[in-house]
């Protein structure tokens, strides 16, 4: 079960040595005259210290800045050790800065993987070649920088993603700075168990890594909560180490009811009853038929395991296998996959899907971004698999990418685990996060009021009438002018219901008044497709549609009407009354609370309006300006002479003829109106809008 990194740090003190004792910059005649600091960080880094070494080296470089030797085997610590590519990179490009007459080579193949695991491939190939060019007599190393390169040329094609979304870090709630990997989840229980591996348990000074060990993680509301070691839950006794052996998670039958552990190098089996897992149990030799099996799975019906095994009869490093048992209840003598599916390097985690169609499992062997990457092959019969597939992003990284599992296939619920950069440590647990889906959570929110300091940031905006009536169709446009990265999905909610349209028609009935809450949710991707949501909100007021009378005969100035002095020089006796056959009705338009001038989404109307009489020259037009129960008499009088003139502008600035025109008001506030109070008492001013208008009346021809 232990990953590749035990080797990796074997290799880097190996590599520490020869630098320490080969290189002509720091050879060990010279190492007595080295700085104390640099003595101390080497001398803390054989002994295993690393911390102390990097403390150290940290020191050393305080001291002299251009310091090639502390630079260089710094960047490999953080490198090897720490995983922290970024700061390697730093210390690296600053040892090939100051590199001394006798060049070192490796700082080429070191810069070359820091890019590499920084995704930076372009930059990776130009310093793999360069280290390639150095070597002389080393075809092995010369393979396997031939391999780095094509990885890296691989990466760049941009291969087809399996899956539109991103992983993501599960946080320090289940991660930690060490190894954590090899998540199962019971979802049952709501549990999540996984694999750990830190510096608590180490058994002997000279130990490199701690035995492996299960911890587990209890979800609440959707949340997985500080995890702990399985020993301390009841339920989980049985499953737990003393820490003398790795005891590690594998996976869990689909019904949840076995779990499959490695311990001892073999694959072992515990089972779920009286609300305890038993014992693990030993697969038989038929199955740990190899030094070492790392990792299995069952088939949906439980009656075939698929595993992974280093047998010496395989194709070179872990391959996979199959067995099937019968109903005596042994297991097959195992099955390898073949060529097609395994290499001659390390295949490994086997996921085989719930229909038995589709194999997922981790390969170093077959061309993918770089180390562990994640493949998937069809089943073509019992024996045989269709070429592997590379999954590619998000699932696939340049570091090791391991362990995948689909918990729910169609809600995209999948769990990784991977090395990958930006980590919290050696190896962390991720889990899948699909694109395109609408949440209306995590957002870069924004109210409906976008002010002026907001110019220059990306927001969205809902552009919509804050009053309408009821029955009267809506639209909610989206803007999204202001989202400088590309749009890729609109979604809309009212209530519990969500719709995904750029932009939404809506009607409310008689059912419908009062204040109704929209809320927009625009998701847009960058430039590193990365996803990002903007939400947005907006308050729309109901209300009855105004039910007003339109008399079949209209006269200048009716009794409550007073008459304005502009408009038409006709009389009353200069025009007839409208044919039966032409009723010709215009809508009203209607104005802010204490305003005049003519709104913008009042402009639609009025222009209409304006169709209508073009279309029939000979009508004649009275236009009556009211106002709300709001004010003084007096005042009101001026303000709806003032929009009475307001609508006269507006329709002669389009090319109506003034002599159409018979201009009147209200006497004061419109008699028929109704003032709408607050709790509070105040006057609710959106509620009596439509008392705030102008109406128009065709009230005849001229002769």
């Amino acid at each position: 079960m232990s990953i590749s990194k035990k080797i990796n740090l074997f290799y880097t003190i190996f590599l520490m040595f020869c630098i320490m004792i080969c290189l002509p910059s720091i050879s060990m005649a010279q190492l007595n005259k080295k700085p104390l600091q640099l003595k101390e960080a080497r001398k803390n880094w054989n002994n295993l210290n690393f911390k102390l070494s990097q403390y150290h080296y940290e020191k050393m470089l305080e001291e002299n800045q251009e310091h090639f030797d502390a630079h260089l085997e710094l960047g490999i610590l953080h490198f090897e050790i720490n995983q922290n590519y970024q700061e390697a990179k730093l210390h690296f490009d600053k040892a090939y800065e100051h590199m001394p007459n006798d060049t070192v080579y490796e700082v080429y193949k070191f810069i070359a993987e820091c890019n590499h695991q920084m995704e930076d491939y372009e930059m990776a190939i130009d310093f793999y070649q360069k280290f390639k060019r150095a070597i002389f007599n080393n075809d092995n190393l010369k393979a396997d920088i031939e391999n780095k390169i094509n990885q890296c040329e691989f990466a760049l094609t941009k291969p087809e993603k399996l899956w539109d979304g991103k992983f993501i870090n599960m946080g320090d709630k289940v991660n930690t700075e060490f190894s954590e990997y090899c998540s199962v989840p019971l979802m049952k229980d709501s549990f999540l168990l996984f694999t750990k591996r830190n510096s608590e348990n180490l058994e002997q000074k000279n130990d490199i890594i701690s035995f492996e060990n299960i911890f587990f993680s209890k979800q609440k509301n959707k949340i997985f909560v500080d995890s702990d070691i399985s020993s301390s839950l009841s339920e989980f006794e049985n499953i737990s180490s003393d820490s003398k052996y790795h005891n590690a998670i594998v996976s869990s039958s689909i019904t949840g009811d076995s779990l499959i552990i490695y311990r001892k190098n073999n694959l072992w089996l515990s089972k779920y009853e009286s609300n305890q897992w038993t014992l693990p149990e030993m697969f038989s030799k038929t199955i740990n038929f190899g030094k070492h099996q790392r990792h299995g799975c069952f088939s949906a019906d439980g009656k075939t395991l698929y595993f992974s095994s280093d047998a010496k009869k395989g194709n070179g490093g872990f391959d996979l296998y199959k067995s099937s048992i019968d109903s005596t209840g042994n297991w097959s003598a195992p099955r390898n996959l073949g060529v097609t599916i395994n290499t001659s390097k390390d295949e490994d985690s086997p996921f085989i899907t719930p229909d038995g169609n589709r194999l997922y499992f981790a390969s170093k062997g077959h061309l993918g971004y770089g180390n562990f990457d994640i493949f998937y092959a069809e089943k073509i019969n019992d024996t045989t698999w269709t070429e592997p597939i590379n999954a590619g992003k998000p699932i696939n990284s340049a570091s090791d990418d391991i362990f995948f599992h689909i918990l729910d296939n169609d809600k995209k619920i999948a769990f990784l685990s991977s090395s990958r950069e930006g980590g919290m440590g050696q190896m962390d647990i991720y889990q899948f996060y699909e694109y395109g889906q609408s949440k209306f959570e995590n957002c870069i929110s924004f109210s409906e009021n976008i002010t002026d300091t907001l110019l220059n940031e990306e927001y969205a905006l809902i552009k919509a009438k804050d009053t309408v009536f009821t029955y009267e169709e809506m639209t909610l446009l989206a803007d999204t002018y202001c989202i400088k990265d590309s749009v890729t999905n609109v979604f809309w909610k009212k209530e519990d219901s969500i719709y995904n349209v750029n932009n939404l028609n809506f009607i409310f009935d008689s059912l419908s008044l009062g204040n109704h809450q929209f809320e927009l949710e625009v998701l847009a991707r960058d430039e590193f497709d990365e996803e990002k949501r903007y939400c947005v909100s907006k308050s729309i007021f109901v209300m009855e549609e105004p039910k007003i009378e339109v008399p079949k005969v209209r006269h200048f100035k009716d009794t409550n009407e007073m008459a304005l002095s502009i408009g038409s020089k006709l009389k009353e006796g200069d025009i007839i009354a409208l044919p039966d056959s032409l009723n010709l009705e215009l809508s009203s338009v209607f104005f802010s609370f204490n305003k005049s001038d003519i709104r913008k989404d009042q402009r639609k109307a009025m222009d209409e309006n304006i169709k209508l009489i073009k279309a029939n020259p000979n009508i004649v037009v009275k236009i009556i300006g009211h106002t709300d129960k709001v004010g003084s008499d007096e005042y009101n009088i001026k303000l709806s002479q003032k929009r009475a003139k307001s609508a006269v502008k507006y329709l002669t600035n389009k090319g109506v003829s003034l002599n159409q025109i018979v201009a009147v008001l209200s006497n004061g506030e419109d008699k028929e109106g109704v003032r709408y109070k607050n709790e509070d008492g105040t006057d609710d001013v959106e509620k009596m809008e439509v008392s705030r208008r102008v109406d128009f009346y065709v009230i005849g021809t001229t002769k």
